[in-house]
């Protein structure tokens, strides 16, 4: 019996001392960085919460240190467990990745400029048939209903002009956010620390290098996905709405069946 407790005991410091140790700074924030990579991966994929992922790691540490390669790290469970509050904390305090902000939108963003005209016409060439098939069921929300053969759909559409005033407006509504948020450091290469206050973000945010910034992240596919979002959530009567579908860009117009 002694015997096999100490072949046992000869095991696990063999297991231990072939971790690979972190050397210095430099690695460990590679490692961090490499950790929040994998859980940003996560999250995007699954379309889920940190506060969601951070439950599921913890009852899964060992599996998913398997799945990354990441299990010969010396103390590796702690640096998971340190991103993943870190992002639940991003989470609590509501300062999230820029895709993230779409669940914080408001349909009224879509509010722009309308022109029913023009766009009763496009949408006659678009879908080959006559003025006479297109109706306006309400141009502030750029909804409109197409006749022929005996059928009937409803769409919504917008100008390159009324995408880039919408493009404004959820980067006017973002920026209003996120100056008004606070962060929390947790810690510092690891080690937990408490600060005793929290930073507000205002002062830290140049609004003319965030906005700059902004608009190399919200390209145009960035743009389309979250109005699909934004027009799923619209507040009008349940015959007027359903899930709205992309289906292209025509003579400088965007178009969504729904």
């Amino acid at each position: 019996m002694q015997n096999e407790n100490r072949s046992l005991d000869d095991f696990q410091k063999f297991i231990y001392i072939s971790m690979r140790k972190i050397n210095d700074t430099k690695e460990l924030n590679e490692i961090y960085s490499q950790i929040n990579t994998f859980i940003q991966q996560y999250i995007e994929s699954h379309n889920i919460l940190p506060s969601e992922i951070y439950k599921y790691v913890k009852k899964n540490m060992n599996r998913f240190l398997e799945k990354n390669n990441l299990k010969d790290i010396e103390k590796i469970d702690q640096i998971v467990e340190d991103v993943i509050k870190h992002r639940f904390g991003m989470e609590r305090d509501q300062v999230m990745p820029f895709s993230k902000f779409s669940k914080k939108l408001n349909e009224s963003l879509l509010q722009t400029s309308a022109n029913s005209v023009e766009q009763e016409k496009i949408l006659a060439d678009y879908y080959n048939t006559s003025l006479g098939h297109v109706h306006t069921i309400d141009p502030n929300e750029h909804l409109y209903e197409i006749e022929d053969f005996g059928e009937s759909k409803k769409v919504i559409i917008y100008s390159e002009e009324q995408m880039s005033n919408i493009s404004e407006n959820i980067t006017e509504k973002i920026f209003q956010e996120l100056k008004m948020k606070s962060i929390a450091l947790d810690s510092l290469d690891g080690i937990a620390i408490n600060m005793g206050f929290d930073f507000l973000l205002e002062p830290l945010i140049d609004e003319s290098k965030y906005k700059e910034n902004i608009k190399t992240k919200m390209n145009k596919e960035v743009l389309i996905r979250l109005i699909s979002s934004l027009i799923s959530t619209m507040s009008t009567k349940s015959s007027m709405v359903g899930i709205p579908t992309f289906t292209e860009s025509f003579k400088g117009h965007y178009i969504w069946e729904l």
